[in-house]
This record gives structure tokens, C-alpha cells and sequence, in this order.
């Protein structure tokens, strides 16, 4: 009975249908340790503003990355439902609070990209 719970259990291998939005940033010359943790704290609040989000990332590339002439160290990611709730979120009227948050810890600009699960 132990090993068909365990079974049953188990995680099925497969690839997801979700929609994932990364970006790659650079952090404001200056951010604190407290800089940081403000902003962790107002970022983990996101998904009550927006519908469609379920999972959240930041934090310190593994290894610093260059795009187009830029080093970007850290990074956020957002899971969502689907490619309407980003596209959702990307329109939305929360969005210029969470840009302004996002302002306090990062230089201007990020690179960006969607993946969306098939």
C-alpha cells in the first residue's frame, strides 16, 4: 500500500503549458542589502495584482550574462497561466506601480523574452 501512495505520488514528467517571462538586469550601482529586501517583499505581492500570475523569481545570475554590450547580474521571472495573462499584464493599469518598484533596484532597461509552453 506504502509504494502505490509513493507511486501515485510521484511527479509526472512532462513539459509545461504555462507561460514564462524572464528578464535579465543590472543592478542599480548602490542597491543595498535593505534595497533588495524591500523590493523582495513588494515583489512577491505581485500575483494579487495580477490575474493569471502564478510564480515569481529574483534574484542573482549564476553567472553575470553580456547582451548587446550590456552586463546583466540579476534576473526575474514570472509564471503565468497562459501567453492572455501576460499579455494581460503587460496592459495593465498595476503595471506602472510594479515598474516603479522595479526602478529602485535596477539600472534602466532589462532583456526580455517570453517562453510559452507547448
Amino acid at each position: 500500500l506504502f509504494f502505490a501512495g509513493w507511486a501515485m505520488g510521484q511527479p509526472e514528467r512532462k513539459t509545461e503549458k504555462t507561460a514564462i517571462h524572464c528578464a535579465a538586469w543590472t543592478a542599480k550601482k548602490g542597491m543595498t542589502d535593505a534595497d533588495w529586501e524591500n523590493f523582495k517583499k513588494g515583489f512577491a505581492k505581485l500575483p494579487d495584482k495580477f490575474p493569471g500570475m502564478r510564480r515569481l523569481w529574483a534574484g542573482k545570475l549564476g553567472e553575470p550574462v553580456t547582451i548587446n554590450g550590456l552586463t546583466r547580474d540579476h534576473a526575474i521571472a514570472f509564471e503565468f497561466d497562459n501567453i492572455a495573462a501576460k499579455r494581460a499584464y503587460s496592459a495593465s493599469p498595476n503595471r506602472p506601480e510594479w515598474q516603479a518598484l522595479f526602478a529602485t533596484v535596477r539600472e534602466p532597461g532589462s532583456s526580455s523574452f517570453d517562453l510559452v509552453g507547448e
